[in-house]
């Protein structure tokens, strides 16, 4: 049996862990830098207010912890708000791969005035109650998305996920396929099937879907008013025979994607090494569980997780400038310690491409996280629009 290792031993260790090859953490001048339009100056740019990171709300990146950390495993270039005005499909003069019928307007500003009628879409794939005492809203997770990034989002309806004998099937009805971007020559009047790959351990009674399969079969069912679309489900979900599983992915090109919630519930523990091994664990305060704190930490996981990868969909690349929502990350408990905002590098990425009043939106931000009780992000934004609104400098 290995002896354990002391703490003393232990801190050293965490301490010791190198970045990835090639990676060198930006300094803070780099980091000021990138928030602004101003690259290699030698004046320091002048920051807004709200895009100061000042005010203790903005920690630098942190060490890695473990070598399967982010920055552990890969050496992130970093994308500052020069490069992304750069290169953002969505801020081009020309139209991006949006369907004929979408109006656009080359000399908008921003992503509402380009495209007038974009609207985000989410899926809701199987239900979200499978037999699951803990599950985040779909809902509310439509209103965090409208709230953060200030789009409108609908829900796409008339599709299902359906068990049929040892198959499983999305199901599209014509109802989905008018608002599709289907010609009318291509539309059907008849119910749409399309079979998922996927893999089921009898033992546990554990199911996964493939990753592509689902891909493939949303691809040609884009709403014709579709910036893009998103299906979110509470099944596991894989890719590659040897995933424990994967939370999702995105087919950028396509502007479709598929998340899953699955691995988010904190009452589960799962196997490292079988994916098809999970447990979910029962907890003596029930009503605590359900109504309370396990409510608010899945409902927390989930709007992080979708946001951060609606972020990629607009163009943006991972950070490395602060402690931000979009920091990459290697295993889920560095995506869970990871905060819920954006740093004022990516802020004012999204402040320009979406045009909104930060401040409207932080108060809005600030309702949600109180109405769902959670306690420490309502303290954060309350932090920053105090900062912001005393117009504090230091």
């Amino acid at each position: 049996m290995p002896k354990t290792k002391s703490a003393k031993r232990r801190k050293e260790e965490i301490a010791s862990v190198p970045y990835a090859r090639g990676f060198k953490p930006p300094t803070v001048k780099q980091s000021e830098e990138a928030i602004m339009n101003k690259r290699k100056s030698s004046t320091p740019p002048v920051l807004p207010t709200h895009l100061q990171p000042s005010g203790g709300h903005f920690g630098a990146m942190r060490q890695p912890l473990c070598q399967d950390d982010w920055l552990a495993q890969y050496n992130e270039e970093g994308q500052d708000y020069a490069g992304f005005i750069q290169d953002c499909p969505w801020m081009s003069s020309r139209k991006w791969k949006i369907g004929r019928e979408q109006r656009f307007h080359s000399k908008g500003f921003n992503i509402k005035e380009k495209y007038p009628d974009g609207k985000i879409y989410l899926l809701q794939l199987g239900d979200f109650d499978k037999g699951e005492r803990l599950y985040p809203s779909f809902q509310e997770l439509v209103k965090y998305v409208e709230i953060f990034y200030d789009l409108p989002v609908s829900e796409m309806k008339g599709v299902e996920l359906q068990k049929d004998g040892d198959d499983y099937k999305i199901v599209i009805s014509p109802t989905a396929m008018s608002a599709s971007g289907e010609t009318k020559k291509r539309r059907s009047s008849r119910t749409i099937r399309h079979t998922l790959q996927h893999r089921y351990n009898s033992r546990t009674r554990h199911l996964q879907l493939d990753i592509s399969s689902i891909l493939s079969s949303l691809k040609p069912h884009l709403p014709a008013d579709a910036l893009f679309l998103i299906a979110l489900t509470m099944h596991d979900l894989f890719s590659d025979p040897s995933d424990l599983f994967v939370a999702g992915m995105a087919a950028g090109n396509h502007r479709v994607g598929i998340f899953s919630f699955s691995r988010y519930n904190p009452s589960i523990s799962f196997s490292p090494e079988n994916w098809y091994e999970i447990i979910y664990h029962d907890n003596d305060d029930e009503e605590k569980t359900e109504e309370g704190e396990g409510k608010s930490v899945i409902l927390e996981r989930s709007c992080k997780l979708l946001v951060h990868e609606i972020g990629h969909l607009l163009g943006l690349d991972h950070c490395i400038w602060y402690e931000c929502l979009m920091n990459g990350s290697g295993h889920l408990e560095e995506d869970f310690r990871q905060p819920m905002f954006l740093c004022p590098v990516d802020l004012h990425k999204v402040e320009t491409l979406c045009g909104f009043d930060v401040v409207s939106r932080y108060e809005r931000l600030r309702e949600f996280f109180k109405r769902h009780k959670m306690r420490k992000e309502e303290t954060w934004v309350q932090g920053r629009l105090e900062f912001i609104k005393n117009g504090n400098s230091k």
